[in-house]
């Protein structure tokens, strides 16, 4: 069968959905949430979040699904050619950003490993930043 039309079933991409429903980060970012905000705060926002990535994945998903379209081509649909480039920009700040978070675990968490390993000595988060 050829790859390029595979289809996936529900049961497949619902794996796939919820493989990153639970990763590491998001759970810590919920952990923090409610350590911050309050238990009843942090689910709320967190319902509300995945209710609007849920709409915002059904309306493109059934969009791409439908006119059998790629994500490029379903954006130059919607936003035209030049509106493009405004989305590549937006969907680069929040990889970046999403890359941030997951540094920023991985340092705090290497932190604290090597707090326990070497308790006398001070750990720069700068030069773990950078070896990471």
């Amino acid at each position: 069968m050829n790859t390029l039309f595979a289809k996936q079933n529900w049961r497949q991409l619902l794996c796939i959905q919820i493989g990153g429903a639970i990763c590491l980060p998001v759970i810590i970012t919920g952990q923090m949430l409610v350590k911050n905000y309050g238990y009843l705060s942090a689910l709320g926002a967190i319902i509300l979040g995945n209710f609007f990535l849920m709409m915002y994945a059904y309306l493109t998903s059934s969009m791409a699904t439908k006119e059998r379209k790629s994500t490029v081509e379903c954006v130059i649909t919607i936003f035209g050619t030049k509106g493009t480039h405004i989305f590549g920009f937006v969907f680069i700040i929040s990889m970046l950003g999403w890359f941030a978070i997951q540094l920023n675990l991985m340092t705090e968490s290497l932190i604290h490993f090597l707090t326990f390993l070497f308790p006398n000595q001070k750990i720069n988060p700068l030069l773990i930043n950078l070896l990471i």
